[in-house]
């Protein structure tokens, strides 16, 4: 699970620096990487909001990359909070 909040808060920030570039393609790259995962660990609704990230940079220009991004940090925070109630407070 540390391995999992390490790697996919920096995929994170690599998003947003990603959106805030309207660098499309590295978006999508760093979104299907995130959604991947996200499923894996079980967090589908994290899951989810990455493939809505991955979607929007072929649906929408890029200013409407970022509020995806951050809809999907807060997603990331509630899965991150799910799994620290579920194995302690160490993660």
């Amino acid at each position: 699970c540390d391995l999992f909040i390490t790697h996919s808060s920096g995929l994170l920030e690599q998003m947003r620096a990603a959106a805030a570039a309207g660098q499309g393609t590295e978006l999508k790259r760093l979104g299907h990487s995130f959604r991947g995962g996200a499923e894996m660990m079980g967090g589908r609704a994290c899951g989810a909001k990455a493939a809505e990230v991955e979607r929007a940079v072929t649906a929408e220009a890029a200013p409407g990359w970022t509020p995806r991004v951050e809809a999907l940090a807060v997603e990331f925070d509630r899965l991150v909070a799910a799994m620290r109630a579920l194995n302690g407070p160490s993660l």
